[in-house]
């Protein structure tokens, strides 16, 4: 367990620093000016407003560092620096080996397509970690068979569908399953 929890970390922090040298100094194209300027002001961005991603996005635009567009860019560094380590978490834990999971979080945190994503200011970054959160919790469901979990994974859902409808359709996905692989727990009446 320890060596799990020292691989994700390797990975989470590698990704960070890479991500962080790389990250848009100002304001990438796209959306990212959009959810710049909401997550400063608080706003609603395009339908469908994103407000997890606003409300989350607005602490790092408090950072004292830099502009406010390379803040809310470092939003998305961290949000894909923490899935990266949730993805080696995960991975680890389901193979039981350290380095599996080295490698899966590796090669997801520096995929071309996240590593894009990772600098930027933009909704996917928090999507990343919301649905690789999901992962992990449904993860522990099933192999500690404890409905905790489940109750987390429904929580990591909710939070994933106020930021994006795919958050959302793998979530009912995952707990769809563990509703199936844990429906003698659930249905238990809870011990007195």
């Amino acid at each position: 367990m320890k060596h799990t929890a020292l691989a994700a970390s390797v990975v989470g922090l590698l990704a960070l620093i890479i991500y962080a040298i790389t990250l848009y100094p100002s304001v990438p194209g796209g959306d990212s000016g959009e959810l710049i300027v909401a997550a400063q002001t608080t706003a609603s961005a395009h339908p469908t407003g994103y407000p997890l991603y606003v409300l989350l996005a607005k602490v790092f635009t408090w950072l004292p560092v830099r502009s406010v567009a390379w803040r809310a860019n470092l939003f998305s560094a961290v949000a894909d620096a923490l899935a990266a380590a949730l993805l080696t978490l995960t991975t680890a834990r389901l193979t039981r080996n350290p380095y599996a999971g080295m490698a899966a979080g590796g090669l997801f945190a520096f995929s071309l397509t996240l590593c894009t994503y990772a600098t930027a200011a933009v909704v996917f970054a928090i999507n990343n970690l919301l649905v690789a959160l999901q992962l992990y919790f449904a993860t522990r469901a099933l192999t500690d068979r404890d409905v905790r979990f489940f109750h987390a994974t429904a929580f990591a859902v909710g939070l994933g569908a106020a930021n994006h409808v795919t958050s959302g359709a793998t979530g009912v996905v995952l707990l769809v399953a563990l509703l199936w692989q844990l429906r003698d727990a659930l249905l238990r009446p809870p011990a007195r």
